[in-house]
Formats: C-alpha cells, structure tokens, sequence
C-alpha cells in the first residue's frame, strides 16, 4: 500500500532545489506593478539630470559668466575636462560598491548632496580655480553616485528579457535634459541673475536627486521579486502537498 508522504517531509521537500540546497522563495509584489519599471523611470529621469547639469545648463551660462568675470571660453570649459577625468578615474574603484545591498542608495544619497552643493555654491565664486573646485571637482565626485551609473548597473540586473527596452527607455532621459535645462535656466537667468540662477539650479536639481536616490533598489531579490516581474509566491510558503490515493 503507498504511503502518504508526511507533512513535515513535504514541507522540507518543497523548499530544496534538486542539489539540496534550500530554495530561494521571494515574497509576492506589494505594488499594483513591477517595481524595476521604477528604476527605470528613476534612471530615466538621473540621466536627464546627468545631461543637464554636466552639459546643457552650464553651456547656458557661459555667455554671462564669462562677460562678467572675464574668462575664456577655454578657461570656463577646463572645469569639464577635470571633472571628466574625475568620474573616469574612480569609476572602477566606485563600481563595485553597486553590486551590494545598500551600496547604490548611500552612494545616490550622498551624490544627491554634493550635487546641489558643487551647483549652488557657484553663486559666490570670483576666480577660476573655486569654479573648477566646485563643478570639475566636487561634482565629478557627486557624479559618481548618479546619472549614468544608475541606469548602466541597477537597470539590467531587474530585467532579462526586457532587458533591451528597459536599457533604451532608461537612457532616452538624455534627451529630457537637452529639452528642459536649457529652457529653464534661460528663465532663472532672465528673472534674478547668473549667480541666482546657479544657487535654484542646485537646489532642484539637488532636492529631486535627492528624492530619487530613495527609490532605489540594488536588485529585485533586495525587493523579494523576480527579474522581469515573473510570478512570484510568499517565502517559507510550500506548493500544495501531493495527494496520494490509498488502496
């Protein structure tokens, strides 16, 4: 006569992978969607900062400063080159802090600070090396922990097959900041002034930074999901007891 597996047998069972290793079970979603369409849309939005602040809202404000201060267009442009040289050289050293639990978010936190600081101190400076200080160096540093890393490194590990249109939608942010920067700091500079208009451009670009870093998650599992959004069922919960018939 076949016996009836037990209940603590099949319960021990159920979370064993063939090599006997405890199955990894994730919790069910907590949100009416997949949560990596939100680090999509926060990539989305970092790289649209990324753009602005190191390309199209400094290059609204090199007429003005310029005029006044009495610099080149060489002299205003070096700070670009080192803050370049910056993100270049301590990015393989920063990297691997993205691939940990906590890593992406700290790292995001404190580029949201130093981000909104290296902009919006600007507002004071009279000579060239304070301008590099502040946007070369302070905001290559603040570079580091957002922008392009997010959607380059937290982006892929939450999908696999949609993997190619969530990279695509991730990095079209680019063009956000081409299409809203200049526009606005156009404005800023009309209404109060370039010194102004580089302390606003701090605080915003700063504050939503900022609120964005909150969002991340360094991977669906951090999450209890999947990658992709694939079912998912609660931890510790096993699949139904086989049912055996006695004869």
């Amino acid at each position: 006569m076949p016996r009836r597996p037990c209940a603590t047998c099949a319960r021990t069972s159920s979370l064993q992978t063939p090599g006997g290793r405890p199955d990894q079970t994730v919790r069910p979603e907590r949100w009416p969607f997949f949560y990596g369409w939100v680090i999509v849309g926060v990539g989305f939005v970092a790289s649209g900062i990324g753009s602005g602040v190191g390309i199209w809202g400094p290059s609204v404000l090199l007429l003005p400063m310029t005029e006044e201060l009495g610099w080149s267009r060489a002299a205003f442009f070096s700070s670009f080159l080192v803050r370049e040289l910056i993100v270049g050289l301590a990015a393989p050293l920063v990297g691997p802090l993205y691939d940990t639990k906590h890593g992406p978010r700290v790292l995001a936190l404190a580029g949201a600070v130093l981000l909104g600081l290296s902009i919006a101190l600007i507002q004071n400076i009279t000579e060239l090396w304070q301008f590099i200080a502040l946007f070369g160096v302070l905001g290559g540093v603040a570079e580091l922990g957002g922008g392009f890393f997010i959607t380059q490194t937290l982006v892929p590990k939450w999908f696999v097959r949609k993997r190619g249109r969530a990279l695509g939608i991730s990095i079209m942010g680019v063009g956000l900041g081409a299409l809203v920067f200049p526009t606005a700091i156009s404005l800023l500079i009309e209404a109060v002034g370039w010194r102004e208009a580089w302390m606003w451009f701090g605080v915003g670009v700063g504050s939503i930074a900022f609120v964005l870093a909150l969002l991340l998650r360094t991977d669906p599992e951090d999450a209890g999901l999947l990658p992709d959004g694939g079912p998912t069922r609660e931890a510790g919960r096993p699949p139904p007891e086989p049912v055996t018939e006695q004869t």
